[in-house]
């Protein structure tokens, strides 16, 4: 009979252990439960006081939205969290980048609703607090003369080949300051050379380029699916300035 019980035991053992080791209410599995959840409590609370440093930071803040305009050439979404850094920085700091970063995006609709009012009332927040290109950009609204979906195109390339290149962020602010206005200046200086034999007075060199130029070299950007004005293809591509007619200034 002692020997059936001893038996038994043995047989019944590992099933005793199992049970003891997967009982939730073992202390040792309380233990490692409550360990997960203080680590994740702690990796949520250390992600807020980064999330938080950076946003009391203006320049931190301000590599960030940089950075989320670069990113935002792939990942459309990146556009929408540096119009809200951009609108922190501005509402809570009183950051002139803010208000030139808030203008540019609602005037081109990136990240947020186009809304060329909005565009011209952060312009001169901007401008207001002295800074010169907020004042710049203001003056050229007043005059009615406002970035279209060509400008938009050459401002997330820029960003985009800003951040790749890993350009300063102080940089940053001039877009437009040698790339400039693509679509406008080409017209602009189609109508001075409109006897040019290599574009035909486009400013447009009609030979699409997928990707390598300089920025400031960039005439054209076309989109996937948009029929191409220069060459009439639909794929994703580039037009340089024309070499004869159109060469950037530096």
């Amino acid at each position: 009979m002692k020997q059936k019980s001893l038996l038994l035991t043995l047989l019944l053992l590992p099933l005793m252990v199992s049970a003891q080791f997967y009982n939730p209410y073992n202390p040792y599995n309380y233990n490692q439960q409550q360990a997960m959840q203080d680590a994740y409590n702690m990796g949520r609370a250390a992600a807020e006081r980064d999330r938080q440093a950076l946003l009391n930071n203006p320049n931190m803040l301000w590599a960030s939205i940089v950075e989320n305009l670069g990113k935002g050439y792939a990942f459309p979404d990146a556009y929408e969290k540096a119009y809200e850094q951009a609108e922190h920085l501005a509402s809570t700091h009183d950051d002139a980048r803010g208000y030139l970063m808030q203008g540019y995006m609602s005037e081109m609709g990136i990240g947020t609703t186009r809304n060329r009012l909005y565009a011209k009332m952060c312009y001169k927040s901007g401008a207001d607090l002295g800074n010169k290109i907020c004042k710049r950009e203001w003056n050229r609204c007043n005059e009615g003369d406002y970035y279209d979906e060509d400008n938009a195109d050459a401002f997330k390339l820029y960003y985009a080949q800003l951040v790749n290149s890993a350009y300063s962020a102080a940089q940053s602010l001039n877009w437009n300051s040698n790339s400039g206005r693509y679509s406008q200046e080409s017209t602009r200086h189609s109508n001075r050379n409109s006897r040019c034999s290599s574009c035909g007075g486009t400013g447009v060199n009609p030979a699409p380029n997928s990707g390598g130029s300089l920025v400031s070299w960039v005439a054209h950007y076309n989109r996937r699916g948009v029929e191409c004005r220069y060459c009439g293809r639909y794929s994703e591509h580039y037009h340089d300035r024309c070499a004869s007619c159109n060469v950037p200034k530096y």
